[in-house]
């Protein structure tokens, strides 16, 4: 309501104009607003909604236009108006008006409407990019709204837009909606199954800008996640042409991304993100069943794969990619023994070796450059490593095929007369920032190259040459880590190599022998097997090596000097099942193997037997 004389349009600028930016202010405004849509006056209504737009640019006006109802006074014009002007400012208020601004985006997903229209206005081509920047202005930062859209649709809405060969207007917010919307499952799951030829032929065409791009990535990847479109890829497109050979272009391409030479660093670390994302995906489409009905191992796609095992320098992700194809594709033991028919295990151990010697050789300079005196500690010059965590990363997916491949009994010497163990070996020397990860790596394959295999065991036990053995740098790592994980690996090896020497009735002698030619730390690590308590398994597996150790006299007396009286009888009296047994079993075995701590095996022997229910 206009005061006498003045204008609608000049009382609604004066109250934008003045000092005081309350929503009491703005009464006058709405009922103005309100008077103008009942008499239908839509063009005094796109002359007001100017005003109003201008104003809302206003950081200062925007919670008092959401608290005074002129916030969902245009959010309902935005469906009804046949104003296209009016209909565009409209969008632009209820843009404004929401930008960093939950209370008012709140507002707007509460109102009957919702985000319903401003969705609507993303399929017409007159509004489509103001519409993406408000719904996108509406979300961004607030999950309540992220929701509301994708109830109402807009998923569905803008991949339907974007896959309109009319359509030629920038990506941007189109993306950053999608982006948002797709980080939460429910968007994954309206996603229509066409959104990823949408968006592998945006990729494919090569012209969409950095920006884009990454978010082309990220929104592919997202949705890569989900097992309905990792099926997908194994499909063909309406041409004929397998999606997965498409992804790994894909992955491929990303290395000719153009980055701006001004923030070269950043734009670099953006587009490495983006594409280990991608090589995440390759690495999860390959767990499908139906992976290798579609990509046989003999294949073209499959033969792809192999060659990226050969290591390009800046381009390391590719080996990563091979490695978790090989590795989710090699989970039976049929794949497994036909993978290593066909060489695979080859490539994979070289890969170990190249990149091994790599890390070394940057360690080794690193070294140099700290002792020319230019005052660096030493976590400066590892953080410097330029191959240090791509190293270790790279060597980690190769050893995990490596330890699929060593589970078949038929594959255990196979891999080790081509070279395991002096790839396990390499993998031990290795010093640095993140070599834990390696070391574990290195004798969790160890350990599985020995499992029941004698000629391995002996392989790891002996000395080539003049040079230690493998074990002696399995227990030299035993005494410097600190990580449970790599000990419990090396004490269970130890214990897996005894079950080799045991597994027939006669003790196999050699091998005995050979394993107590190292030093204490062999039953060091048994006892220590059986005191941890994380891993109750292990404690278990522990139990049954001691119990095996100590049935020969030289390997009694070694178990003997470390033992844990108080341990023992704990477990004798509190312990279940094969626990008590295995100990009940040690206990026996040193009072017969043994002369040493006689008095404390016979206390031990008669708590195991009055437990028995026998008289010693």
């Amino acid at each position: 309501m206009a005061t006498a004389g003045t204008s609608p349009m000049d009382t609604i600028e004066a109250i934008f104009q003045a000092d005081e930016k309350t929503s009491e202010a703005l009464v006058l405004v709405l009922e103005s607003l309100r008077e103008m849509q009942e008499e239908g006056n839509e063009k005094s209504l796109s002359c007001a909604s100017a005003i109003i737009w201008i104003a809302s640019r206003d950081e200062a006006w925007r919670i008092p236009i959401g608290d005074s109802g002129i916030l969902n006074f245009f959010q309902s014009l935005i469906p009804t108006s046949s104003e296209p002007t009016l209909t565009l400012n409209s969008l632009k208020i209820v843009g404004n008006v929401c930008a960093e601004k939950d209370t008012n985006r709140k507002r707007v997903i509460e109102h009957p409407l919702s985000v319903a229209p401003v969705i609507a206005a993303i399929n017409d081509p007159e509004t489509r990019v103001i519409a993406a920047v408000v719904l996108a202005n509406i979300c961004t930062d607030y999950e309540p709204s992220q929701l509301a859209a994708i109830e109402k649709d807009a998923c569905q809405t803008i991949f339907s837009v974007l896959s309109d060969h009319d359509f030629d207007d920038d990506l941007d917010h189109f993306l950053r909606i999608l982006e948002l919307l797709l980080s939460h499952d429910t968007g994954k799951a309206v996603t229509p199954e066409s959104a990823l030829e949408t968006l592998l032929e945006y990729l494919e065409t090569g012209d969409e800008g950095f920006d884009n791009t990454l978010s082309l990535v990220s929104i592919l990847s997202s949705l890569l996640t989900i097992q309905r479109f990792q099926k997908l890829t194994l499909t063909k497109s309406d041409d004929g042409a397998l999606m997965f050979p498409r992804i790994l272009d894909l992955v491929e391409k990303t290395y000719q991304v153009t980055v701006d030479a001004e923030r070269e660093a950043k734009d670099k670390s953006l587009i490495a993100y983006a594409r280990n994302q991608l090589v995440e995906a390759v690495g999860e489409i390959a767990t499908d069943t139906e992976f290798l009905e579609v990509n046989p191992l003999g294949g073209k796609v499959m033969e792809r794969v192999s060659k990226w095992l050969q290591v390009q320098a800046g381009k390391e992700e590719l080996a990563v990619a091979a490695c978790l194809v090989y590795g989710n594709v090699g989970r039976s033991d049929g794949v497994c023994i036909q993978l290593v028919e066909t060489g695979v295990h080859k490539p994979l151990l070289q890969v170990v070796e190249d990149i091994a010697g790599k890390f070394e050789e940057s360690a080794r300079k690193a070294r140099e450059k700290k002792t020319e005196g230019e005052g660096e500690d030493d976590t400066q010059v590892e953080q410097q490593l330029p191959t240090g965590a791509m190293s270790v990363g790279i060597i980690h997916a190769a050893v995990g095929v490596l330890k699929n491949l060593a589970i078949p009994s038929e594959n255990k010497k196979l891999l080790v007369d081509a070279g395991a163990f002096k790839a396990i070996r390499r993998m031990l020397e290795m010093e640095g920032v993140g070599v834990g990860q390696v070391w574990y790596s290195a004798v969790s394959l160890g350990r599985l190259l020995i499992v029941n295999n004698a000629e391995n065991s002996q392989l790891l036990i002996s000395a080539p040459s003049s040079s230690k053995t493998l074990l002696n740098l399995f227990l030299k790592r035993y005494t410097e880590v600190e990580e449970l994980p790599v000990k419990t690996e090396i004490s269970r090896t130890i214990a897996g190599i005894l079950r080799v020497i045991y597994s027939d009735e006669q003790p196999n002698q050699i091998l005995l022998d050979a394993l107590l030619s190292h030093d204490e730390n062999v039953e060091k690590t048994l006892w220590d097997m059986v005191k941890q308590e994380k891993y109750p398994v292990v404690s278990s597996e522990g139990w049954f090596a001691l119990a095996m150790l100590a049935r020969e006299p030289k390997g009694a007396a070694r178990v003997v000097e470390k033992l844990e009286e108080e341990l023992v009888r704990k477990t004798l009296e509190e312990g279940q099942g094969k626990d008590r047994d295995n100990v009940g079993v040690l206990v026996v075995e040193l009072r017969k193997n043994s002369e040493v701590k006689r008095e404390t095996t016979d206390e031990l022997m008669r708590v195991f037997f009055k437990l028995q229910g026998i008289v010693f």
